[in-house]
């Protein structure tokens, strides 16, 4: 493989493909069986899975994977991006799946700039594949290919995907965790890109931050990994909570009563919990925004959530 240079570039997608799905089915499968009783044993599944993958990354046919990379050309593409996206709908098994996702994003990364013609086609593929994905470890893998393609995607279809990964967030829990994982993985390899997209992100990444945050307790039914992210997307795109929350305070309102208003509980508890923190923050600057909010927040009142309360003597002070 190491000498064959442009003789096995024909067979690239033939190859890619048999290794991708081999990853799986070469698997030892006393991890397997380990992984079916991980709960009993007392395992972190997130844990099993991470050596399951590290395990499969340190053998030969991953690093064949690696030379078929250094192999691929333009024309090469043709072939190899259809089959691939073949694979994503059909491939099966954590090692697999993991790989063809880390595969894509190494590749994107090689060809650069000659990814484009393709990436209307990857960023529709990739997408709804991070929001089904029950496994962490896969569902990172994905949404870390779905921000390699972002990067040499287009204005328009940026801005689709960047807005519809934002609207994830007042879903179902493995929305929001893929709306965490995937802003995370947009900040982390395609920053330039969503730079550009803050007050679409900010308000999101503001009503869902981290329990460890002093004023905001929000928890993804205890998942302190998501709420982790949303903490360090806030620390990594703004500049300070006073200045940013005066910057995007239209945006921020404007989701709060959205939120506030509809019929899940937790995009209730989560927006009366960001009104608390924007009156704490900017104090008699909030004043614009007051009755808007003061509106939507009576509204809420014979709910009788708590944060409600809170929310309106805070708004009251």
């Amino acid at each position: 493989m190491l000498g064959a240079g442009i003789a096995v570039r024909p067979h690239l997608s033939d190859l890619v493909c048999c290794m991708l799905e081999s990853l799986s089915s070469l698997e030892d499968q006393g991890l397997n069986y380990v992984e079916l009783h991980a709960a009993n044993a007392g395992i972190q599944t997130e844990k099993l899975e991470n050596l399951r993958i590290s395990i499969a990354k340190g053998s030969p046919m991953w690093d064949t994977l690696d030379l078929c990379i250094n192999a691929v050309d333009t024309e090469s593409l043709d072939l190899l991006v259809p089959r691939l996206a073949r694979l994503v709908r059909s491939g099966v098994g954590l090692n697999t799946r993991v790989g063809i996702a880390s595969f894509i994003s190494l590749l994107v990364q090689k060809v650069g700039t000659d990814i484009k013609p393709f990436t209307s086609k990857l960023v529709r593929l990739l997408f709804p594949v991070v929001k089904e994905e029950k496994s962490t470890a896969a569902k990172r893998a994905f949404a870390s290919a779905c921000a390699a393609v972002l990067k040499y995607a287009t204005p328009s279809q940026a801005q689709t995907l960047i807005e519809e990964t934002a609207a994830l967030h007042i879903d179902d829990r493995n929305a929001q965790i893929s709306c965490a994982i995937l802003l995370k993985a947009y900040s982390s390899m395609a920053s330039d890109v969503l730079s550009g997209y803050h007050a679409v992100i900010i308000p999101v990444i503001f009503i869902s931050r981290s329990e460890s945050d002093p004023f905001l307790t929000l928890r993804f039914e205890d998942d302190k990994y998501v709420s982790g992210l949303f903490e360090e997307l806030w620390e990594e795109n703004t500049s300070g909570d006073r200045v940013t929350l005066q910057l995007y305070l239209g945006e921020i309102v404007s989701l709060i009563c959205e939120c506030i208003a509809s019929s899940s509980w937790a995009s209730k508890r989560k927006s009366a919990k960001g009104v608390c923190k924007l009156g704490e923050v900017l104090g008699e600057s909030l004043s614009s925004h007051q009755r808007i909010l003061l509106e939507s927040v009576m509204k809420e009142v014979p709910g009788r959530l708590w944060e409600v309360g809170r929310s309106l003597l805070q708004l009251l002070e």
